[in-house]
Formats: structure tokens, C-alpha cells, sequence
């Protein structure tokens, strides 16, 4: 083996023990965040992310976590670097986060990308439900929802006064 081939494999060694290390830190952090830890969570997010750049994941569960905080700032940093890595989960926590810290416009916009991007997005149907709700648009929330309950297997209808009986009784 030459030295350059010997320095190549060194390096790829070197990389895949950090990305070993980085979903450590990431695997712990979602325990955390699954037991309510959520400075815990960001903090292992965090190394994660150092110790791998392009750890999507532990930039998406760092986001939540500090949507959970309350750290708006960090968390739509976070959702924006999601959706500059290409993670398909980015315009659903950003727009979870805008939905959080009381932008239910902002947050409908991400969600009808998100939704475009996966459409069977259970988490981003009921964002979207509960930010329209909050917009005072009744309607659209029940049909989210409806939509929301089809993706999960069961038969729904929303009723409103927009929909003729012939949709009603489908």
C-alpha cells in the first residue's frame, strides 16, 4: 500500500469512527427527547452536528427540541438548515415552529410545501389543521383533519356548508 493509498484509508477510517460517534450523540439525544429532555437533546444535537456536518437528522431533532424550549430563533435556524440540507422534513418543522411561536400564516405556507413534498405527512396535516383553526378558517381545519384520518386508514368526512350532500355522503 502506498502512502497516499494508506493516508486515503486513514481518513476514511478517521470519517466513518465520526460519523460512528455523531450517531451516538444523536441515538442518545432521541431518547432525551423522548423522555422530555429537551436541553439534553439539543446539546447532543449539537454535538452530533459538530462532529458530523451533515447530520440531518440531529439538525431536525435539535429543532424540535428547541421548539419544545421555546428557542425560536435557534429552532427556525435549525428548520432553515434542514431545508438547505434537502432533509424532506424541513418545511414541516419550520413550519411547526412558526405554528409554535404564534404564526399560523407563516406556518400554513410551509405546510402546503411540506405537504407537496409528502403528501402522506400525518404530523404536517394536523399542523396545518391546527393552524388554520387558528386563523379562524373552521372549515380547511376540518378538512385537514379529514385528510389527516384518511392517511391513517380510517373512512372520514368532513361536513361543512361548502360541500354539497353528494360530498357529505361519500
Amino acid at each position: 500500500m502506498t502512502k497516499a493509498e494508506r493516508l486515503a484509508y486513514e481518513e476514511r477510517r478517521r470519517e466513518a469512527r465520526l460519523k460512528e460517534d455523531a450517531d451516538r450523540h444523536f441515538f442518545n439525544a432521541t431518547f432525551h427527547y423522548h423522555h422530555g429532555g429537551w436541553e439534553e437533546t439539543a446539546r447532543l444535537c449539537t454535538l452530533a452536528k459538530e462532529l458530523w456536518k451533515e447530520h440531518k437528522r440531529a439538525v431536525m431533532l435539535r429543532c424540535e427540541a428547541r421548539i419544545k424550549l421555546k428557542q425560536w430563533d435557534g429552532a427556525m435556524d435549525d428548520a432553515d438548515a434542514c431545508i438547505a440540507m434537502g432533509h424532506r422534513e424541513g418545511h414541516r418543522v419550520r413550519g411547526a415552529t412558526h405554528l409554535a411561536k404564534g404564526s399560523p400564516r407563516d406556518a400554513v405556507a410551509d405546510l402546503n410545501i411540506a405537504l407537496r413534498i409528502e403528501p402522506s405527512d400525518r404530523k404536517a396535516w394536523r399542523l396545518r389543521s391546527k393552524a388554520h383553526a387558528q386563523l379562524g378558517n373552521t372549515k380547511r381545519a376540518a378538512e385537514d383533519l379529514e385528510e389527516q384520518l384518511y392517511e391513517m386508514g380510517f373512512p372520514a368526512s368532513s361536513v361543512h356548508g361548502d360541500k354539497d350532500q353528494r360530498q357529505r355522503e361519500r
